[in-house]
């Protein structure tokens, strides 16, 4: 255990073992998403990736991608988890999907894509600046 009051945390590198990090301040400036849809992933794994452009005036592009055939739910919510848009709700196949998002009516703001695979659910932000 650390001897400062400073904030710590202790996590797995890979198979390196045990690092040890000191964390002062975290900064968010990109979020790339972990796949889980490369060769070997377990079977029903899926990917949500950003959309793009985000943020977006007009139309943004959604792409997700499954390991397997699955019953799909893509929908757009707001902050306060209201269903604003269902973009996909259908058995879809395995492989690349994309879907192009055009908020018309939706005043400027955060809203969230989630996708949500056989049970399993994973939510991206969105940004409309008009």
């Amino acid at each position: 255990m650390p001897v400062s009051d400073r904030p710590w945390m202790r996590f797995m590198l890979g198979r390196a073992g045990l690092a040890e990090v000191w964390v002062d301040a975290v900064s968010v400036r990109d979020m790339t998403p972990v796949s889980s849809t490369e060769p070997g992933a377990p079977r029903g794994a899926f990917n949500l990736g950003a959309a793009y452009p985000n943020p977006f005036t007009g139309s943004t592009t959604l792409e997700y991608s499954l390991s397997s055939t699955g019953t799909v739910l893509l929908e757009v919510v707001d902050v306060l988890g209201r269903r604003v848009n269902v973009l996909v709700d259908s058995v879809r196949p395995p492989g690349p999907h994309a879907i192009r998002w055009s908020p018309a009516g939706l005043p400027s703001g955060l809203y969230f894509a989630r996708l949500s695979v056989d049970g399993t659910t994973v939510t991206r932000p969105l940004m409309i600046a008009r």
